[in-house]
């Protein structure tokens, strides 16, 4: 394959778009005009809303579309499995650092009050006698 020659994918082929996104080729549709549309399902699509994406293969906006291998897709799905998992953990400090801890019962001087920290019952007390 020369410079000048696109590539197009069959089904299965592992490709790689502008090699920052890679995935598989899931269908490869003819339009009426002669435009080839692949049906691409990528793996940033895995974390993101889980579908497929459809690219026309004749436009000049998909950049560079080449073959890939699949050690270069468990790359990046390892990738983006490490990005989720530190977002996650920094969600859940952020999250959890806002509020207070809520005493347990019998844990305080006040034996037999419970607090809530909630909005719909913030500041209210509960009786446990």
């Amino acid at each position: 394959m020369t410079k000048q020659e696109k590539y197009i994918p069959k089904k299965g082929d592992y490709i790689s778009l502008g090699g920052v996104f890679s995935g598989i080729a899931q269908e490869i549709y003819i339009s009426e005009s002669g435009d080839r549309i692949a049906k691409i399902f990528l793996v940033k699509n895995a974390f993101q809303r889980g579908s497929a994406e459809l690219h026309n293969l004749s436009s000049p906006l998909l950049g560079d579309l080449r073959p890939a291998t699949k050690d270069e897709l468990l790359r990046e799905i390892a990738m983006r499995q490490t990005s989720l998992e530190k977002d996650l953990e920094k969600f859940n400090v952020q999250k959890y650092q806002q509020y207070e801890r809520v005493p347990r019962v019998n844990e305080d001087a006040s034996k037999s009050d419970r607090y809530f920290e909630d909005s719909e019952h913030s500041g209210s007390t509960l009786s446990t006698d």
